[in-house]
């Protein structure tokens, strides 16, 4: 190549990279004089104890700038500066029960950033009390409590209960209803509560029924008569059964039936359904949801003439009365 040729391109080389300098040193500058204001986290976590952390703020042609916030147990140290510098940011121990959020803005020349502070909540424990619950045969209401500050639900519960409430926050009583059993035998089930961070099974039992138990029966010729129940579950009817004809009557005979609930009572009444001058064999009887009981005793009854007015009726140990026999359940 000729030193001509030789010179020229040099010279050509030299031009253009001193163009090239000159562009980038422009853009250079350009990108200095643009405002700018960055944080180095979005958003910060933490648990449910006492923390802290940090993350830097870079100001760039803005001045000052300036951190603000609502939540107390959020510290930011320092709130305000200028370019760069180190942020700490510490919280408090977290005593509510629930996770809480706070927010950081950050202001300077104009700008905005926010920063999100999040803090969870202690694990929420689930109490539930009692631990078993056990109703009579004859249902009825027990209170159980539950707390769980994030919230509960009754997931489970045996067919023959139902709450009162099924779900809640916080703590709670609510009240379980059994249905009569009404079976002969025992029941047995299980309610579950769900909390935010766990389940709790409870037991629940409910006693077998029975049939009610009759005795002390006596009756007058003046066909007034009077005996003792205990039933559980309570009757559902009670009265005299009385029979011209069958040593042991029963409710298929003739009856005079009284239509009431009764637990544990001693109770009374006029049989008008028996005729006058008249000899019966009767007993008492009571029914409850589980069966038929009658008296122990059965008495021949010679009921009072129209005439007379005498009350010519047995008790018991009489020589009219049947010697006791042994309850019979149908």
């Amino acid at each position: 190549m000729k030193p001509t040729h030789i010179a020229l391109l040099t010279l050509l080389t030299l031009t253009l990279c001193a163009c090239s300098s000159s562009e980038n040193d422009e853009e250079q500058g350009v990108f200095l004089s643009k405002s700018l204001l960055v944080a180095t986290a979005k958003s910060l976590t933490f648990d449910d104890g006492k923390a802290e952390t940090t993350f830097v703020v870079n100001g760039r042609n803005i001045g000052s700038w300036t951190i603000k916030n609502h939540g107390s147990w959020v510290a930011v140290s320092p709130r305000e500066g200028a370019g760069s510098d180190t942020v700490t940011v510490s919280v408090t121990q977290n005593t509510t029960g629930f996770e809480r959020t706070d927010t950081l803005t950050l202001y300077g020349g104009g700008l905005t950033q926010t920063i999100t502070v999040a803090q969870r909540g202690p694990a929420d424990e689930l109490t539930v009390v009692p631990s078993t619950i056990s109703f009579y045969a004859e249902g009825g209401q027990q209170n159980l409590y539950i707390g769980c500050k994030q919230g509960w639900t009754i997931e489970r519960l045996p067919q023959w209960c139902r709450a009162s409430q099924q779900t809640g926050k916080g703590s709670t009583t609510i009240k379980l209803t059994a249905t009569t059993n009404d079976t002969d035998t025992a029941r047995t089930g299980v309610l579950v509560v769900k909390g935010s961070s766990e389940k709790k099974e409870i037991p629940i039992t409910q006693a077998v029924g029975e049939p009610p138990v009759v005795n002390n029966f006596s009756i007058t010729g003046a066909r007034s008569f009077t005996f003792s129940i205990k039933a559980t579950p309570a009757t559902t009817e009670y009265g005299i059964c009385f029979s011209q004809t069958t040593a042991e009557p029963t409710t298929a005979d003739s009856t005079h039936a009284v239509a009431a609930t009764v637990a544990d009572k001693t109770v009374s009444g006029r049989a008008t359904e028996m005729a006058k001058a008249t000899t019966y064999y009767v007993r008492a009887y009571a029914k409850n949801a589980v069966g038929t009981a009658y008296s122990p005793n059965v008495v021949k009854l010679a009921t009072e003439s129209e005439t007379t007015g005498d009350d010519e009726g047995a008790t018991p140990g009489t020589d009219d009365n049947i010697p006791p026999t042994a309850a019979r359940h149908l």
